[in-house]
């Protein structure tokens, strides 16, 4: 596949996975207050980190669980995200509160495992309500997280 067709294809991703902002409750509402959000990806343990890159970081608020955030684990395993209302153009960071998180890939069926992630991270981690994974995003810029994940 071709660099370009990647990038399309991931940005398409994010967009359809952070796509349920479109259902906000109240769509007649406002745009939802966010705030900066970075982080970085390391792995506990054992495993290839370098297989995470491209990979996504998504956050799920507690409070609604349609506000989606998500951001690329770039080479550094960095991510910056972003969340999406109503299909439009993305706003920085996540809203403020209480936060599952999980990691995402690109694909929904990984055509040699069946499944996205699996033999990279634990299956927990590609879970938002399995992953163990929480973190609170306060109003501010001071939003940086650690996110680590493992094989098993």
């Amino acid at each position: 596949m071709s660099v370009d067709k990647r990038i399309s294809w991931r940005f398409g991703f994010v967009w359809i996975t952070t796509g349920a902002i479109v259902l906000l409750p109240g769509c007649g509402g406002g745009v939802p207050k966010t705030y900066p959000v970075k982080g970085k990806v390391v792995f506990k343990g054992k495993g290839n980190i370098n297989l995470l890159k491209g990979a996504f970081v998504q956050f799920q608020a507690v409070s609604d669980s349609t506000l989606l955030a998500a951001g690329e684990i770039e080479d550094d395993y960095t991510f910056t995200l972003g969340t999406f209302n109503k299909g439009k153009k993305g706003l920085p960071g996540a809203v403020e509160g209480i936060h599952r998180a999980r990691i995402a890939f690109a694909t929904e069926i990984d055509e040699e495992n069946e499944k996205p992630g699996r033999g990279i991270v634990h299956p927990r981690f590609l879970d938002f309500n399995k992953s163990g994974l929480q973190y609170t995003v306060i109003p501010g810029n001071d939003n940086h997280f650690t996110v680590e994940v493992s094989l098993n």
